[in-house]
């Protein structure tokens, strides 16, 4: 969940930057991270940001399923998908079912703290319009 008040009052997200780069080998099913609270499965410090682009690497030998904020998206083997200028929170590795290779999963998530939006945008996030 991220504040949309501070989405809607930011510039064009394609021209911003993206402090807030953190990549992950070699993951499989189960791996979760937050990019606004919580770090998830890795155990890593949440940044207290919001992504703003992820991309996803599938070497496990099957199709697998990423969530993101509840939205599946399916990786073929070999394929590395990628969605830019889309805000977002929660990351998950849904399913790896039937992997010839395990842990052979490669994420990337990008996006900027959020410090930095409410000094961009001076506006502190609404709690009551996250999304």
């Amino acid at each position: 969940m991220y504040p949309q008040n501070l989405i809607a009052k930011l510039p064009n997200l394609m021209m911003l930057p993206r402090p807030t780069d953190l990549y992950f080998s070699d993951r499989d099913q189960g791996f979760k991270y937050s990019m606004v609270g919580g770090g998830g499965s890795t155990g890593s410090a949440s940044p207290s940001a919001i992504g703003f682009d992820w991309s996803c690497t599938n070497k496990s030998g099957v199709k697998i399923t990423v969530r993101v904020d509840g939205v599946d998206y399916t990786i073929l083997d070999g394929e590395i998908k990628s969605v830019s200028g889309v805000p977002f929170d929660v990351f998950i590795i849904q399913s790896t079912a039937g992997a010839t290779s395990a842990n052979s999963v490669d994420v990337a998530l990008l996006g900027m703290d959020m410090q930095q939006i409410i000094q961009l945008t001076k506006t502190q996030p609404n709690f009551q319009l996250w999304s």
